[in-house]
């Protein structure tokens, strides 16, 4: 009866195994990690410009335009603007209005991902308001 003796086992396959390991994981860290950071630059840049939009629709200019539309109203029923011309008038506004409305809903849902992606609290942005 022979019994087989190890003398010496170096481990190399097991070591490099675990090399790989290591490295497979640095990899993903770092991939992870740029992708956060773009996601952040991206909240943070979509959130910067859709504030400036906001911001070209000052509430004096919206409530001009709810002043021009019961103008533009009173002036039809005086007949001084004909119908047809008051309805374009009337369509112009109403599209400022919508535009503003739409800026507003992205900016609060770009204030949202902001957050979502800063790992903030919802609390902060109840907070704001």
């Amino acid at each position: 009866v022979s019994f087989p003796i190890l003398v010496w086992r170096d481990f190399e396959g097991e070591l490099l195994v675990t090399k790989t390991k290591v490295q497979v994981s640095k990899e993903k860290y770092q991939l992870t990690e740029r992708s956060i950071k773009q996601e952040v630059l991206q909240a943070v840049a979509n959130y910067s410009i859709l504030n400036e939009e906001i911001k070209l629709y000052e509430s004096e200019k919206m409530i001009r335009a709810e002043n021009d539309i019961k103008n533009l109203q009173e002036a039809v029923r005086f007949g001084r603007v004909r119908l047809l011309e008051a309805i374009q008038q009337q369509r112009i506004l109403l599209q400022t209005k919508l535009l503003y409305l739409n800026a507003k809903l992205e900016w609060e849902l770009a204030t949202i991902e902001l957050t979502r992606v800063l790992g903030l609290p919802i609390e902060q942005l109840e907070a704001k308001k």
